[in-house]
């Protein structure tokens, strides 16, 4: 159980507690995009930590599939961003402004939970493939 214990603390507060505690406490739209703006942060920090943590349990043809795999989501955040930044400006409602800084944050949520699924896989001892890994 302690490697649960450890990885629980690589990955921080999963809950997004802080982020909804801050947003309730925020009184108008800037408080609450500094709020995602906050959040966007610790998820970076968490995914830095988590592919650090991944790196280092691949070899040399693993850690090419990993950071191939980090670029491609890196061209889906760009993507996915330009992508928000045209459909939000066509909002009638005013609000797509307002919105962008929680849809980015989501996307950051998404990498992070995948990071700590893949992680997860990686901590568990013994050969690929045994027995005691099916």
């Amino acid at each position: 159980m302690p490697l649960l214990i450890s990885l629980a603390v690589i990955a921080g507060p999963q809950d997004g507690s802080g982020l909804r505690a801050c947003v309730s406490a925020a009184r108008d739209a800037a408080a609450i995009n500094a709020c995602e703006l906050r959040e966007q942060a610790d998820l970076k920090a968490r995914i830095a930590q988590s592919s650090a943590a991944i790196l280092k349990r691949l070899d040399a043809r693993q850690r090419l599939i990993f950071e191939r795999n980090a670029a491609a989501w890196e061209a889906y955040l760009g993507s996915e961003t330009a992508l928000l930044d045209l459909t939000l400006a066509r909002r009638g409602d005013g609000l797509g402004s307002p919105l962008k800084p929680g849809a980015i944050t989501q996307l950051y949520e998404a990498r992070d939970r995948q990071l700590r699924e893949h992680l997860h896989n990686l901590s568990f001892p013994g050969e690929a493939g045994s027995r005691s890994t099916r």
